[in-house]
């Protein structure tokens, strides 16, 4: 992999920045860091939580002050969930930077959007044990949220599904044809109408959690649902 890096960057000389967007995407960091050290040229920018987790790293500030940096980049964080101490660890995945590259119409994301794609299955079936209630949802193919949406991933208050709604609706203001994600495939030409279905078909769900909130229902799966396998991945 690095020498595949190596080739697309010059041995890493145009590499400019590099932008922790996911709050528990961690476990590369040190390795990457050590192939391509922070410099005046090279910039790290990470989530509140990287910045904690490797202080041997000379972070240039948290992303959240350079959103609007770059203007090749739109960056924003969704609404609704806890972003810089998400708990618990193992399972609370669902809010994260997400990043659109204006030049390639391309939206970037780690854990809040997934595009199940049947053939590329293997992360997705690591997850079997851990997400019975919903795996046949999650087997769709297509734009998915994150199973932690149903878990620990929003806040358990009436309006915090009604926030995540409108921010995921404001996504669609931007202008992107492909949608690249960590789990488990990618979307290329058709996101932005297949993530448009995703909403419209996802409403009624919102306003039922923010119903069932409210009135002080829990959510459809447990908080200590484990997501995360740090033996198997980055997602520590």
């Amino acid at each position: 992999l690095k020498e595949e890096i190596d080739a697309l960057t010059a041995n890493g000389t145009r590499i400019s920045a590099v932008l922790g967007t996911h709050p528990y995407h961690t476990l590369y960091f040190a390795e990457f860091h050590d192939a391509y050290p922070a410099t005046a040229e090279r910039q790290y920018f990470g989530t509140p939580r990287h910045l904690r987790q490797h202080p041997g790293i000379e972070w240039a500030s948290p992303i959240m002050c350079v959103f609007d940096r770059w203007p090749e980049l739109e960056m924003m964080i969704p609404e609704g969930g806890e972003f810089d101490n998400p708990l618990p660890e193992g399972s609370n995945h669902l809010i994260n930077v997400i990043v659109l590259h204006k030049p390639s119409k391309t939206v970037f994301n780690d854990d809040c959007l997934l595009y199940v794609d049947r053939g590329n299955m293997q992360p997705v079936l690591r997850m079997v044990s851990r997400v019975a209630s919903l795996f046949s949802r999650l087997l769709q193919p297509g734009i998915r949220f994150h199973p932690s949406l149903m878990g620990p991933g929003l806040y358990h208050t009436g309006e915090a599904p009604l926030q995540f709604q409108r921010s995921m609706e404001r996504l669609l203001e931007w202008d992107f044809e492909n949608l690249c994600t960590a789990h488990n495939g990618n979307c290329i030409g058709t996101a932005k109408e297949e993530f448009r279905r995703l909403l419209a078909s996802s409403a009624e769900m919102f306003a039922k959690m923010s119903r069932d909130y409210a009135a002080g229902r829990a959510p459809e799966l447990p908080p200590d649902t484990e997501w995360s396998d740090t033996k198997c991945g980055d997602c520590g």
